[in-house]
């Protein structure tokens, strides 16, 4: 926790100094992302929000990798394509992070339904779904 603390303030100081164009720190969030984090499988999808960095660094994603991404330098992943903070890891199972809050459900939720075997999915089904689902039931 003290690792991504670290990464957090050397970044923000770099967007503070117009290095980086964008940052958002993990100040406050860092113990609920290694304590769900260590929850987890490895094999298990994790579809993170933009504060979330510390799933990934749980999971071993290299801090040259994060510094690569906020900077989009040769070295990014995602080739630079996208906004800083907005890490993915195909190898470490961790969908690229989307800027809006709640994405991740509709992302998230017709996979589950895939992974159970439902092969159909309607919009009004998804929404539902997503509904139930989170309350614990199973339809």
């Amino acid at each position: 926790m003290t690792l991504l603390n670290t990464m957090d303030r050397i970044l923000y100081e770099s967007q503070r100094q117009g290095r980086i164009s964008f940052y958002m720190t993990n100040y406050g969030e860092e113990g609920t992302h290694i304590g769900s984090a260590a929850a987890l499988d490895p094999r298990d999808l994790v579809f993170g929000q933009y504060r979330e960095a510390g799933v990934l660094m749980y999971r071993g994603f290299p801090l040259d990798l994060f510094m690569a991404q906020c900077y989009a330098n040769v070295d990014d992943l995602g080739k630079g394509r996208q906004m800083p903070v907005h890490y993915g890891s195909k190898d470490l199972n961790f969908v690229t992070i989307s800027s809006p809050l709640a994405t991740q459900i509709p992302q998230g939720e017709p996979l589950s339904q895939i992974m159970v075997g439902i092969n159909s999915i309607s919009i009004p089904k998804v929404h539902f779904k997503c509904y139930t689902f989170l309350n614990g039931l199973e339809n």
